[in-house]
């Protein structure tokens, strides 16, 4: 019997109201300014997709990965800012 096994991934960018509070507010405002739309998404546009990738209407589409909007532009700028407020801390410390 072979079985059809569907696998797809959601990667969530600036998601509003999933914790980004806990970031520097010039770490989450450079990166939604590299977001198209210029706003962080919610995690109920996140839910829409992810619904929508179990559903029949989607049974069709497998191996996909979804960046809303590009996940990697916060993480890229998190990673920098961090990159940053670790070398002037070792400015600071000698």
């Amino acid at each position: 019997m072979c079985r059809r096994v569907q696998v797809n991934a959601v990667a969530p960018g600036v998601i509003g109201d999933s914790g980004t509070h806990r970031y520097a507010k010039e770490v989450v405002e450079g990166a939604i300014d590299k977001i198209p739309l210029k706003r962080h998404g919610k995690a109920v546009e996140v839910a829409y997709l992810a619904t929508f990738l179990a559903s029949p209407m989607a049974s069709y589409i497998t191996g996909q990965v979804y960046d809303l909007p590009p996940a990697h532009s916060f993480y890229h700028h998190l990673a920098h800012s961090y990159a940053t407020h670790t070398d002037l801390q070792r400015q600071i410390s000698h």
